[in-house]
C-alpha cells in the first residue's frame, strides 16, 4: 500500500534508512512525494532531524538530495546566491529555526 498521509511517508522514509535494502530508490520516490505535499512535507522532512551528513551508501545524502530538488523547482535564485531556496532550507535545518 503506497503512503498517503506525510506520517507515512515519514516512516517510509525511515524503514528505507534503517533496513537500507533499495534505499536509494525508495527514498528518491518518498522525497518527490514529500514534495509535492508542499510545506508541510518539507517540514515534515526537516522534522527527522537529519543532516547533510546523512549517508546511505553509493554517494547517496537524502539531505543534500531534497535539497537540490527543492532548488531545481524553485523559479527564484540560483543556487548559491542570496535568497535562494536552498538557503532557506538550510536555515530550516536548524531546529530553532522549525
Amino acid at each position: 500500500m503506497a503512503p498517503e498521509s506525510i506520517e507515512d511517508l515519514l516512516h517510509d522514509l525511515g524503514n528505507a534508512a534503517r533496513f537500507s535494502t533499495g534505499a536509494q530508490i525508495r527514498t528518491s520516490e518518498l522525497i518527490d512525494l514529500l514534495i509535492e505535499r508542499g510545506e508541510a512535507g518539507i517540514r515534515g522532512y526537516l522534522s527527522l532531524g537529519w543532516d547533510e551528513g546523512r549517508y546511505y551508501g553509493g554517494g547517496f545524502y537524502p539531505t543534500v538530495e531534497f535539497r537540490d530538488r527543492l532548488q531545481a523547482l524553485s523559479s527564484g535564485a540560483r543556487a548559491g546566491f542570496p535568497g535562494c531556496v536552498s538557503q532557506d532550507f538550510d536555515f530550516l535545518q536548524d531546529p530553532g529555526e522549525l
